[in-house]
């Protein structure tokens, strides 16, 4: 019987200098590989088939069978149906300019991390030279811990290679496990000697190693900005107490000369010290006089060179800038004990909620999510921004089913958790996830402008007024009623089809069906070709169709399902009157309210004013109008007849 051929670890010296193809390790077959390991990887069971060899789509995903290796790529899901995992799959690509050398680089710094917290974990290799590291925890970890720090991980640029895709996309994210086919031929290969690997799988990282891990990881460097706002409210001012600057500010403010590296335009050194005077107890008042008095000299040439004869204004305007941004972050402020933010009230509060309305406005014009997606993420958000003006704070703490009555109840409060949890997993996102698993307490999410919209947003006279919610008529209608009515009340007079596709932003198809809708409901009617408001108002739609008893009887269920979960927590159940009236959302306040169009108005719009009575022809016109508009009636003339 030939000796059995134990697995050699790689060696990293020599592996940079050998090709892949040629690593000078062995490994078991590929099917035994599947066998073992793909559950242990795998979330959800699930598995997606690569049809072309390039793409993972939800169309070719299947159950898990550890017995039946696919002969094409395969990958698993990496978060499953929760958004939980107990693989922290850690995916090193050798492409994009990385060399395989980076690869192995990246893989043996991040393996000494985690031999140093003491986590277990296993290496394959795939055909192109990337690596994967398995980290097979004891506990589950949600999306909301492991996306975060994967960010950050890759934010710190020590694993250049580190590819964080199946990390930060919680219904999309996968990886091949060990055994899978490649692309390019061939399969992952165990790195790890096999006996260690299998003890990896069932000697699972504990909590306690994982946060030490997390611990050992080197955070990302903070942005000059980022510094700007928070390094000097290190030592803050007290209240009526005035700090001088810090050498580093005092320099730019006396002689205007700044490095380069830290502020690549003049724009952000001035910025940067009029946001550090604030934190150090200077007012707007004091910094003025000590600009124009000569003492910040350079500050004020940094001004001149820019706006000349308009740097009081230019001035002023930003010191107004700077103290938004402080009342908006109110981070700064905050031990680091605190269990919250702080409300941040204020103007700077309701200012920063209209411009966070603005972007949603600009990111639905530009087509950031599809169609179909982009009627429930606008209600969402729409939501959380009346949340948000309802607590005058940019960090509203709502639950999903208040979020869905702030929606007009269009959305369950499933579908609202699960569209926060997508939105707060996005790049560049709209919302934050500032704090979670609360207990019977709701998440805290920050509305935060996405820095891609940030130059584009308008000035403050061009900003749109704070979100009041969606009525919850719309709950009798299809998703796209709300943003085509909300159209078309914004509309000067009547509109065509095609003028509210671009207004709203739709297809013209869906226009079309839900104008037949909104029509068959009263809302809208046509004249001419044109449409425009209908008579019946939302008020009158909901009550005809009873509308306020199904809110009724929604919120006695949704008291009912929180007294349960206050019980499963230990609290004491809450006595509810027996008697309550809803408050419905989307009614604005009256000094808001848009103002309809008169009859006169209207008739203008469209191409004439109104009717002259005493004039039989426009009698006989006007009259016509109303049997068709109200009975469906067609003029039968001796032709037709």
């Amino acid at each position: 019987m030939p000796p059995r051929r134990e697995v050699r670890v790689i060696d990293y010296s020599h592996a940079l200098t050998v090709p892949t193809t040629d690593s000078d390790f062995d490994t078991p077959k590929a099917d035994l590989l599947w066998f073992h390991f793909a559950p242990a990887v795998a979330a959800c069971g699930r598995i997606r088939v690569s049809k072309n060899y390039r793409d993972y789509r939800r169309a070719f995903e299947r159950n898990l069978d550890p017995r039946q290796r696919p002969t094409e790529p395969a990958a698993v899901r990496t978060y499953d149906a929760t958004g939980e995992t107990r693989c922290v799959a850690f995916d090193l690509d050798c492409k994009k300019g990385a060399s395989r050398g980076a690869v192995l680089r990246d893989c043996e710094r991040l393996t000494n991390w985690l031999i140093e917290a003491g986590c277990s974990y296993l290496i394959d290799e795939s055909p192109s030279g990337g690596r994967h590291v398995y980290v097979f925890l004891e506990q589950p970890r949600s999306f909301a811990d492991v996306a975060p720090m994967a960010k950050s991980l890759k934010s710190s640029s020590q694993l250049p290679t580190f590819d964080i895709g199946p990390l930060v996309n919680m219904s999309e994210g996968c990886i091949r496990p060990p055994g899978a086919a490649h692309r390019t031929g061939g399969h992952q290969r165990l790195v790890t000697p096999l006996p260690a690997a299998l003890s990896a799988v069932t000697r699972r990282t504990s909590p306690a190693s994982w946060s030490a891990f997390l611990a050992l990881i080197p955070q990302p460097a903070p942005s000059p900005q980022v510094t700007d706002l928070y390094l000097p409210a290190r030592e803050a001012a007290g209240a009526g107490q005035r700090l001088p600057l810090t050498p580093d500010y005092a320099g730019i403010a006396v002689t205007g000369h700044y490095d380069t590296r830290r502020y690549e335009t003049p724009s952000q050194a001035r910025g940067a010290v009029v946001m550090h005077a604030l934190c150090r107890g200077w007012d707007a008042d004091s910094i003025t006089e000590q600009v124009f008095t000569g003492r910040w000299g350079g500050l004020a040439a940094l001004y001149e060179a820019k706006y000349g004869k308009y740097t009081p204004k230019a001035l002023l305007g930003d010191i107004q800038r700077c103290l938004a941004k402080l009342d908006e972050s109110p981070a700064h402020r905050i031990h680091t004990s605190a269990t919250r933010p702080r409300r941040g009230e204020g103007s700077g509060s309701r200012l920063h909620l209209r411009r966070w309305t603005a972007a949603l406005q600009l990111a639905l014009t530009g087509d950031r999510w599809n169609s179909a997606r982009s009627y429930g993420v606008e209600m969402v958000l729409l939501a959380l921004g009346d949340a948000a003006r309802r607590t005058q704070t940019i960090y509203p703490a709502f639950g999903v089913r208040h979020l869905s009555m702030g929606a007009g109840t269009v959305l369950d409060h499933s579908t609202v958790a699960k569209t926060l949890k997508l939105l707060a997993s996005e790049d560049d996102p709209f919302i934050l996830l500032v704090e979670s698993d609360r207990g019977v307490d709701p998440d805290i999410y920050e509305l935060r402008i996405p820095d891609r919209y940030l130059n584009d947003i308008p000035e403050e006279a061009g900003l749109p007024p704070a979100p009041y919610g969606i009525h919850p008529a719309f709950s009798a209608l299809c998703k796209p009623a709300y943003r085509l009515y909300t159209a078309l009340s914004r509309a000067a007079g009547s509109s065509t089809a095609a003028d509210l596709a671009r207004a709203a932003h739709m297809p013209i198809r869906t226009v079309h069906a839900t104008l037949y809708e909104l029509h068959q409901a009263k809302l809208v009617r046509c004249r001419d070709g044109r449409w425009l408001l209908g008579r019946r108002t939302l008020a009158r739609f909901a009550h005809l169709n009873k509308i306020g008893t199904r809110l009724h009887d929604l919120v006695l269920r949704w008291r009912r399902e929180r007294e349960m979960l206050r019980i499963a927590h230990g609290l004491p159940e809450r006595r509810q009157p027996n008697r309550f009236t809803v408050a419905w959302p989307g009614v604005a306040p009256p000094a808001q309210a848009p103002s309809r169009p008169t009859r006169e108005e209207e008739g203008r719009a469209i191409g004439g004013g109104r009717p002259n009575w005493l004039v039989p022809d426009e009698l006989e016109a006007a009259a016509m109008e109303t049997l068709r508009e109200s009975l469906g009636a067609v003029l039968i003339t001796e032709e037709t007849a």
